[in-house]
Formats: C-alpha cells, sequence, structure tokens
C-alpha cells in the first residue's frame, strides 16, 4: 500500500471515529476525556496497523467501532 492510500483510509477512519463520537454520545461530561483518549488510541492503532500491513476489511472495522460504541 502506497502512503497515498494509506493516508486516505486513516483519513477515512478517523473521519468514521469523529462522526460516531460526540459529546451528545457521551452521558457525562467527565466522560469526555475517556473518550478522546480512546479516539487517539485507536488512531494511533489504525495508523500502526496500516504502517505494518495488518488492515482489515471495512466491514470488520465498521463491527469493531460499533463494538466500542456500545461501550461508552
Amino acid at each position: 500500500m502506497d502512503d497515498e492510500a494509506a493516508m486516505r483510509r486513516i483519513s477515512r477512519y478517523i473521519r468514521r471515529l469523529r462522526n460516531s463520537t460526540s459529546t451528545k454520545d457521551v452521558a457525562h461530561e467527565d466522560m469526555i476525556p475517556y473518550t478522546m483518549n480512546e479516539l487517539h488510541e485507536r488512531i494511533d492503532k489504525a495508523e500502526k496497523a496500516i504502517i505494518e500491513g495488518n488492515v482489515i476489511d471495512s466491514e470488520t472495522e465498521d463491527a469493531q467501532l460499533a463494538d466500542f460504541m456500545r461501550t461508552l
């Protein structure tokens, strides 16, 4: 995977996380930093996976994101 394709994939993943996680999704304000930390961890994990070539298909990615959102 070339750099441009990797960046598109990272951008799409970040956009998907941002669109599905907002302050209105969080029950209490004190959970907002926790949620942001989780987002940063997931973004870092996605970047590392793309760099290492350990990418997953979109359906699996969507399922994992849905599981994460249910835990919030």
